[in-house]
């Protein structure tokens, strides 16, 4: 009997949700496949891990690494694989996602890339929130008045009745008015995803998931990245070609009024 060791995984978690095409089409090589992950991450394998295991590693991730005052100990990695198995990867972290000979993967690995969540009719139609409120540059957390703005236009003109603020409780904010479902288990987010009419939000892991649940999304990103993070929203990073909609201006802290345009065009063209 073959059996894959897969993780553990720690850092960014975009870049383990798009580590999962990858992850899927080469465990099928294998009998028995062992993830092991961050207890919060189970759901993203429910269709390739034979047993998931959770670890309690904590670590501020820097794209698919770890920076050096947080990266654990080899010794405690090392401690969490299981004798005898097949290491995927084999440096213990998601693969560099911002690599081009990765991000070629992905797209080699399309096929594998199955859509997550599934469509509940408690959640259908509902507009999603991801309010990124981080410590860890916090210049990308757009402000609370913005978010108000944008949920009172949403209501006043018809467009969803419900609102669902989404991500974790640490790191996404509650605006006003909408349902809390911060903290919920991520399969429940993920069929959140899958339900709603659209999602908004800086560029998250949570927005790159919402592709991967086919849930049509309308994000910002700044600085430099701008190029390339757009290109992995609308192409490389997006196997199921969910509608995502990236603004063109290049910053972190776009206006309400430039957000509110593009959603109402963006309304208007589903319509």
């Amino acid at each position: 009997m073959r059996t894959l060791f897969a993780g553990p995984y720690f850092g960014e978690f975009g870049h383990e949700v798009l580590g999962t095409g990858i992850l899927r089409a080469h465990a099928r090589h294998f009998d028995r496949v062992i993830v092991c992950s961050r207890p919060s991450s189970a759901a993203l394998y429910y269709d390739i891990a034979t047993d998931f295991r959770s670890h309690d590693i904590q670590c501020i991730g820097m794209g698919s690494r770890a920076t050096e005052d947080t990266k654990p100990l080899t010794a405690t990695l090392d401690a969490l694989v299981e004798p005898g198995c097949e290491r995927w990867p084999a440096r213990f972290v998601p693969p560099n996602c911002g690599a081009p000979n990765t991000e070629e993967k992905i797209i080699h690995c399309f096929p594998y890339y199955h859509r997550m969540g599934r469509e509940r009719e408690e959640w259908k139609g509902v507009v999603v929130f991801h309010a990124r409120n981080r410590l860890h540059q916090i210049e990308r957390n757009w402000p609370m008045e913005n978010w108000a703005q944008l949920a009172k236009w949403i209501v006043d003109e018809g467009l969803a009745e419900r609102i669902v603020c989404v991500g974790t409780r640490e790191e996404a904010r509650l605006v006003e008015g909408c349902l809390d479902m911060r903290g919920s288990p991520l399969g429940k987010q993920m069929d959140i995803a899958a339900s709603a009419y659209l999602a908004v939000g800086p560029s998250s892991g949570w927005m790159h998931l919402a592709s991967l649940c086919g849930c049509p999304h309308i994000t910002w990103v700044g600085g430099k990245e701008h190029v390339y993070v757009r290109r992995r929203y609308v192409d490389r990073w997006n196997p199921l070609k969910t509608r995502a909609v990236v603004l063109d201006e290049r910053t972190w802290q776009p206006t309400f009024a430039t957000v509110r345009d593009e959603l109402s065009r963006f309304m208007r063209e589903r319509a």
